[in-house]
């Protein structure tokens, strides 16, 4: 784990939990997204926060490797919590 990441784990408390998490993130991954220049760019734009520090970037990077790892992830057999179909009872009064 990265110095500055597991400072900014630290600082926000999140540093008892992170270490597995991102020791599955550290595992093997089949398909990588590439963070470049335009894609910064445009990230931080839509995103209005500012990726130009090195601490901004490790973040920016782990956050899309989270993304491609848990893109992976087969829900196909996964019921959902809610669905449109479940009864819903409106008190009216």
């Amino acid at each position: 784990m990265s110095k500055i990441l597991s400072t900014t784990l630290r600082k926000n408390n999140l540093l008892h939990c992170s270490k597995g998490v991102v020791k599955w993130l550290s595992s093997s991954i089949r398909k990588s997204t590439t963070l470049d220049k335009d894609l910064v760019k445009r990230l931080e734009t839509v995103s209005h926060v500012g990726f130009s520090k090195q601490s901004g970037l490790e973040v920016l990077s782990a956050s899309v490797k989270f993304a491609d790892r848990i893109t992976n992830i087969d829900t196909s057999k996964v019921p959902p919590l809610i669905t449109i179909l479940e009864n819903w009872y409106v008190i009216s009064y």
